[in-house]
């Protein structure tokens, strides 16, 4: 039926919208998640803002290929939350 459809359209799209979110809140340059961890470090860890920033893209490089698997189970717990239905996968 045309309702199910749509439902399931609703469920894709919040499906989405939580994985950019999530990963866009990862703390590595150049995502905003940096500017986050950025704010709250204090003013001693220069030096590591700057290694951050100097090696960003290799770091989220490294992130995308070998380890966004570990951003699944935030993105299952807060679809569960916002759809209220667990998340299948296929």
């Amino acid at each position: 039926p045309v309702g199910s459809a749509v439902y399931v359209m609703f469920q894709d799209i919040v499906l989405i919208n939580l994985m950019l979110a999530v990963f866009n809140l990862v703390p590595i340059p150049p995502l905003d998640g940096s500017h986050v961890l950025f704010a709250f470090l204090p003013a001693s860890q220069t030096e590591f803002k700057l290694f951050l920033q100097r090696w960003g893209i290799l770091i989220f490089l490294f992130f995308v290929f070998f380890l966004s698997g570990f951003l699944y189970p935030v993105i299952q717990f807060l679809y569960q939350l916002i759809v209220g239905a667990p998340l299948m996968l296929m």
